[in-house]
C-alpha cells in the first residue's frame, strides 16, 4: 500500500478547496495533503545558503584546427568551423554544440563571436552552416562582409 505524504500547516486545512481524489490503493493521511501553492521561494529569505555558480564561457580562435570553439569552464562545448576558399573568404559549413552543453545558447555565442572576429579582421564570410546563416539573417554585424551562396553545402 502507497501512502501519499505532503506535509500542510494547520492554515491550510481551514481552506475551501477540494481535497484531490486518489485511487483506494493510496492511504491519504488526514494531516496531510498535496499543496502546490507556496511551493517555491520567492525571495531569500536568508535561511538557507544559496551558492551562486558562474560558468565562465571563452571563444576562441583555433586556427590550426579552423575553428572556433567556445569553452565553458575550460571544456570544449562546441566549435563552427570554418575554410579559407580560394578568394580569401572565410566559408562557414557547420556549427556543432556537445549535447551535454545544448539548451545555453552556446551555438548563438560562438557564431557571434565568430562573425565579430572576422568583421575586425576585414574578412568575408560565406554561410554554409544554417546556423550561421540563420544568425547573419537575424543580426547585424557591423563591418562584416556577407557573400550569401547560391547553393549552400553545409557539413
Amino acid at each position: 500500500m502507497a501512502v501519499l505524504l505532503a506535509r500542510t500547516d494547520a492554515a491550510d486545512d481551514a481552506d475551501d478547496r477540494p481535497a484531490a481524489s486518489f485511487p483506494p490503493e493510496v492511504r491519504v493521511c488526514a494531516q496531510w495533503r498535496n499543496r502546490t501553492a507556496a511551493t517555491y521561494v520567492e525571495k531569500d529569505d536568508g535561511r538557507i545558503d544559496v551558492t551562486e555558480t558562474q560558468t565562465q564561457i571563452i571563444v576562441t580562435r583555433n586556427d590550426e584546427d579552423r575553428r572556433y570553439e567556445v569553452h565553458v569552464d575550460d571544456v570544449l562545448a562546441g566549435f563552427t568551423v570554418f575554410r579559407i576558399d580560394p578568394q580569401g573568404r572565410l566559408r562557414f559549413p557547420h556549427t556543432e554544440v556537445d549535447p551535454a552543453f545544448r539548451g545555453r545558447g552556446l551555438a548563438q555565442i560562438v557564431v557571434s563571436e565568430a562573425m565579430a572576429d572576422a568583421a575586425r579582421r576585414g574578412e568575408t564570410v560565406v554561410p554554409h552552416c544554417p546556423v550561421v546563416a540563420k544568425y547573419l539573417r537575424t543580426h547585424d554585424v557591423p563591418g562584416l562582409t556577407v557573400e550569401w551562396p547560391d547553393q549552400p553545402h553545409p557539413e
